[in-house]
């Protein structure tokens, strides 16, 4: 819950602060190949009709230099990405070959579990993890953090302040 909280903060983040930035939000981690392509292209607000593979990864190309025509930039954020299968997460690096002129268009982020880091490292997907900039964990959170989650999850359900759980279940 946590991990996909902070992506949907990232997310109001980047629509308020970076105006020039198009966002694609994939949430559903049990998709094929052709299906991630529709879905990112639907989130683009491109034409999800495509043919086949080729149609939908051309269409991409031809947005990203349209974006990068008008100093936009695009970001992809793939959300359980530890479910997605090896052929997916191969189509996924190969999304990240594309570029424009000006340079990298397209930037990824994966989140997932654990699992993530498992699958990645794996031989025939080790590919994917080279082109990985950057990683972090997310810790477990302390009783402090977890005290003032579940008040702040409960003001916004009308809790008005009143603790509701007593330290110990906490």
């Amino acid at each position: 819950m946590t991990k996909t909280t902070l992506l949907h903060v990232l997310m109001e983040w980047v629509k308020t602060t970076e105006p020039t930035t198009r966002l694609a939000y994939v949430v559903h981690s049990t998709l094929t190949v052709i299906e991630l392509l529709c879905y990112i292209s639907h989130e683009l607000g491109l034409d999800c009709s495509a043919a086949n593979k080729i149609d939908y990864v051309l269409a991409l190309q031809r947005f990203s230099r349209q974006c990068a025509g008008q100093g936009e930039r695009l970001l992809l954020i793939l959300d359980e990405a530890q479910n997605y299968s090896h052929d997916v997460l191969e189509e996924i690096r190969l999304l990240s070959n594309i570029e424009t002129p000006q340079g990298q268009q397209l930037q990824i982020i994966l989140a997932g579990q654990p699992q993530l880091l498992t699958n990645m490292n794996q031989q025939d997907i080790y590919q994917l993890k080279q082109r990985v900039n950057v990683t972090y964990n997310l810790l477990p959170l302390n009783y402090g953090e977890t005290h003032a989650y579940i008040q702040t999850r409960l003001d916004v359900a009308g809790a008005q302040g009143r603790a509701l759980f007593h330290d110990e279940a906490i």
